[in-house]
């Protein structure tokens, strides 16, 4: 059983998680690399996020505004997982589509999250793409440093 300050944590975690969903939807109209950096620009973004953790409570808001009707991707999911663990060294942000000689599907694209070259996002388990990919944006995300 948790302890009540972990349960705190969770639930606060979990809020910042649904409000920086709620900000990534901005990607229907707005460059990635713009949005990531709006989303690493946030002043109350928590520190020392556990990866898993920060998963978790990506999929958790992904899924909830997916049920509103809102968008709910693997890239919404990607932006808010990288903001909440920007304040680490070397994370990234993946963007990837299948080559073009095995395009079938327009949006059928793939994004994700490493952490020191490690994919944070998806979760284990997950397998090679069926087709060939093709890398198309590799974007660091790093919180800038406050006064």
């Amino acid at each position: 059983m948790r302890r009540p300050a972990e349960v705190a944590t969770v639930a606060l975690l979990q809020a910042q998680a649904l409000r920086l969903s709620g900000w990534a939807q901005r990607v229907r109209r707005a460059p990635v690399t713009a949005v990531a950096d709006e989303l690493v620009r946030l002043p109350w973004l928590p520190r020392a996020v556990r990866p898993e953790a920060a998963r978790r409570a990506a999929v958790r808001a992904g899924r909830l505004l997916g049920r509103l009707g809102l968008l709910d991707s693997c890239l919404t999911r990607a932006l808010v997982t990288g903001a909440l663990l920007s304040d680490q060294p070397e994370v990234t942000l993946h963007v990837s589509v299948p080559q073009v000689s095995h395009a079938r599907v327009v949006g059928s694209g793939h994004a994700w999250v490493c952490l020191a070259g490690e994919n944070v996002t998806d979760g284990a388990g997950a397998g090679t793409p069926a087709s060939p990919t093709e890398e198309i944006l590799c974007c660091p995300l790093r919180r800038r440093k406050t006064r």
